[in-house]
């Protein structure tokens, strides 16, 4: 019997190792291309952060501010609420006994938070801390750098039949952490044209029907991310530039959101950069999403206009 389970045991370990690493090479060569979320927990991330949901995720380009990762995900899984807030501490921890040090050297980091009118507004029905019972608020940080254990287990990316058509997808999420949507111009324009009305219509019934407004509780939250992040380095809000019809959408459901966020940063002391009057100078995928062909552009301006003395 011992003899059995021995050549057994040996006849199983093999598999085992097989499996054991040909998932880890497996994860290591597509973690990229696993889903727009899975990379993105698989390190700790102690550069500057790009914070704010699929409109920040799809735009900001990284490379271009130095060390910075974005952090971004999308309007359910990182509208501003406690649950982002816990996983931004989780994954980009401060080292409070520095506090002064960091504080007085303002362009040790730089954070770009993205803020826009439906990522800081609640609708009626809708469960405020939704991201609480996704991997948003669940997942923890790696235990082995690259492999984030606790999100394949529990959350899984989107349905395991899906990560093959995903690893073959033109998507991907770059080393900074920006989900790439890889389109060419003529790529691009065919699916503007596809979903350009549904993505009106949807914020119409937004505007019209849920009767939505700014949430307080969102931009208490806000506050708190932005001042934790002040603690290692320089907090900047942007707004990115939407289509002009989506903008008019934007206007009429929340007309002093600008005058809003300029009251925010002058009262947080952080710079507030506001694209919105550049709509015509990018494309977009679906009105709200900038094209990646257009990603380091925005970029640019971004980084252009940003102030480096003081904060």
């Amino acid at each position: 019997m011992k003899s059995y389970f021995k050549n057994s045991f040996l006849f199983v370990l093999p598999l085992i190792l097989l499996v054991v690493v040909g998932g880890w090479i497996i994860l290591n060569r597509f973690a990229h291309k696993i889903d727009p979320y899975y990379v993105k927990l698989t390190s700790i991330h102690h550069e500057g952060l790009v914070v704010g949901t699929s409109r920040a995720a799809q735009a900001i380009e990284p490379s271009l501010f130095g060390n910075m990762y974005n952090f971004a995900f999308t309007q359910s899984f990182s509208p501003f609420d406690s649950s982002y807030f816990d996983l931004i501490k989780r994954f980009h921890p401060v080292d409070y006994s520095v506090k002064d040090k960091l504080a007085s050297n303002s362009s040790s980091k730089l954070h770009l938070i993205c803020v826009d009118p439906w990522a800081l507004s609640s609708f009626p029905g809708d469960q405020f801390e939704s991201s609480n019972s996704s991997f948003v608020g669940k997942v923890s940080p790696p235990i082995f750098k690259n492999i984030a254990f606790s999100y394949l287990l529990k959350f899984k990316p989107t349905t395991w039949k899906d990560v093959y058509s995903n690893c073959r997808s033109a998507h991907y999420v770059n080393d900074g952490g920006r989900f790439v949507v890889d389109m060419d111009s003529l790529e691009m324009d065919q699916h503007f044209k596809l979903n350009f009305k549904n993505k009106l219509i949807y914020n119409k019934k937004k505007e019209v029907y849920l009767y939505g407004s700014i949430s307080f509780k969102r931009l208490h939250h806000l506050n708190q991310i932005v001042n934790y992040l002040q603690r290692d380095g320089k907090v900047v809000l942007v707004q990115l530039p939407v289509h002009k019809e989506l903008a008019k959408l934007e206007d009429k459901f929340a007309p002093n959101f600008d005058a809003l966020i300029n009251q925010f940063a002058s009262k947080n002391q952080v710079q507030f950069i506001n694209l919105r009057t550049y709509h015509d100078s990018v494309k977009y995928t679906d009105g709200g999403h900038i094209w990646n062909g257009d990603a380091l552009k925005v970029s640019g301006w971004i980084r252009s206009k940003i102030k480096h003395t003081g904060n």
